[in-house]
């Protein structure tokens, strides 16, 4: 199955039609028999969708995952999880480092695993589809102006129907959510109810507290957890170098018509 943007459903007085990208993820996975709902993903906007070649929902959601910036919670239904840190983060729930299980060849309870600068990006670039191209593959970059010149590109290839802005403003979103996860915390706890997407508060022995996200976990054989925490930028006034670029506005939420031709 192919589906291809169509320049007449979705057009009105010859302007695009505007769609939820939270509303288009759960429409196709209607279309392919599977129930999906989105949390926290509410005014990101596109003009539509195409998947060029015939792929599995799975595929498409891990695909369109560090554009989107959501977290993929496998079952059924399937749920797609975006925590925005800002005044009105939830914390699920807080751990104490005392109740960690230390690994069986001794060492920490927590391992701390900072990220490599040098192996970060220096530049993303989305590759979408523009619709004042007639719908043909367009690229919008952006490049940290602190990187070295030395840096790496990260290619970011989406099937939605953008414009310009919206994709480099995806791009510069994508550059400073990498720049912006220094830490990833691993641990192993007795409780095996927390799952991705949970937002923790670990209160560390040194009496200080770390707030972030499952992005995976593990439960083993003799019943315990096993986490893979990214730390979150919590804190007021944290400014990353180089600062953070200026978001874009985009208004509009009737989902109203469907743009693909089957």
């Amino acid at each position: 199955m192919t589906w291809v943007p169509s320049p007449l459903v979705g057009s009105s007085g010859g302007s695009l039609t505007t769609f939820q990208v939270a509303g288009v993820f759960e429409a196709l996975a209607a279309r392919m028999g599977r129930d999906l709902f989105c949390e926290g993903m509410d005014g990101d906007e596109c003009y539509g969708f195409a998947a060029m070649t015939d792929t599995s929902l799975v595929a498409i959601l891990q695909q369109h995952q560090a554009a989107y910036n959501y977290i993929i919670v496998d079952g059924d239904p399937i749920w797609l999880v975006r925590r925005a840190v800002g005044a009105d983060l939830e914390i699920d729930a807080a751990v104490d480092q005392e109740d960690f299980i230390p690994p069986r060849k001794g060492g920490n309870a927590l391992q701390v695993v900072r990220t490599d600068v040098m192996a970060l990006p220096a530049e993303v670039e989305v590759s979408y589809i523009d619709p004042d191209r007639d719908f043909a593959i367009n690229t919008q970059s952006y490049r940290h102006p602190g990187a070295p010149q030395t840096g790496g590109k990260l290619t970011v290839p989406i099937g939605f129907v953008l414009n310009a802005d919206q994709a480099r403003s995806m791009a510069a979103d994508i550059l400073w959510r990498k720049w912006g996860a220094p830490l990833t915390l691993t641990f192993v706890h007795p409780d095996i109810g927390y799952q991705p997407a949970d937002i923790l508060q670990i209160n560390a022995r040194s009496g200080d507290t770390y707030v972030g996200q499952i992005m995976r976990n593990s439960v083993t054989l003799d019943r315990t957890n096993e986490i893979e925490l990214a730390l979150l930028l919590t804190q007021q006034g944290v400014l990353l170098p180089g600062g953070r670029p200026d978001g874009v506005d985009q208004a509009g939420d009737d989902f109203g018509a469907w743009l693909f031709t089957v």
